[in-house]
């Protein structure tokens, strides 16, 4: 099995996971199924394996969005190894802070400004710093991985939901940083051999 593979089920596995079970049991996102709890409550235990399959979907998803689409329009870029560890080491950084945040700001009045100043702020990091399919990472991730989750959220589904319902009653506007992080952390696995 190749190392990417492991590297993103046991990211979404070994962060993800704890990062939201903290934020269920604080409220900040709430799970209706009950029948497989593991604490007092309602936190499916499978929820790890499901966030290290929904991690390795991504990164698959990216692998042959790449390969089909976006290298032959913006080519090949190469990187060194260290800015490679550098960039995953921050991309976890940034995504715990992106969940930290959500915490810290779950009962403020202004909470949107303030989700919404974090992505600006990633957004132009990347744009400015980063290469270019890193950019492309950070946008088609966010977008798609919140376009993923409204569509979850559905009430017909009724399998969880946020206490923040920023954007179209369903989505808080911090995981659109979330997932634009995890973007660009998939991108710096998904050269891994």
């Amino acid at each position: 099995m190749k190392k990417w593979y492991v590297l993103a089920f046991f990211s979404g596995f070994f962060i993800v996971a704890p990062l939201d079970l903290f934020h269920t049991f604080y409220k900040i996102e709430t799970y209706y199924f009950s029948g497989a709890n593991i604490f007092n409550f309602n936190w499916p235990f499978y929820l790890p394996l499901q966030m290290g399959f929904a991690a390795l979907f991504i990164l698959l998803f990216w692998k042959i969005f790449r390969k089909k689409w976006l290298d032959g329009q913006i080519g090949e870029e190469k990187k060194g190894e260290l800015s490679g560890l550098f960039l995953r080491i921050t991309s976890v950084i940034m995504i715990i802070f992106s969940y930290l945040l959500a915490f810290y700001y779950r009962n403020c009045i202004c909470h949107i400004n303030i989700y919404f100043l974090f992505y600006v702020i990633s957004l132009l990091y990347i744009v400015l710093f980063q290469k270019k399919r890193e950019t492309a990472a950070f946008i088609i991730i966010s977008l798609g991985g919140v376009i993923f989750e409204y569509l979850l959220l559905s009430p017909s589904f009724n399998y969880y939901s946020f206490a923040q319902k920023d954007l179209f009653g369903r989505i808080p506007m911090w995981l659109f940083s979330t997932y634009g992080w995890v973007g660009v952390y998939i991108d710096s696995i998904s050269d891994s051999k």
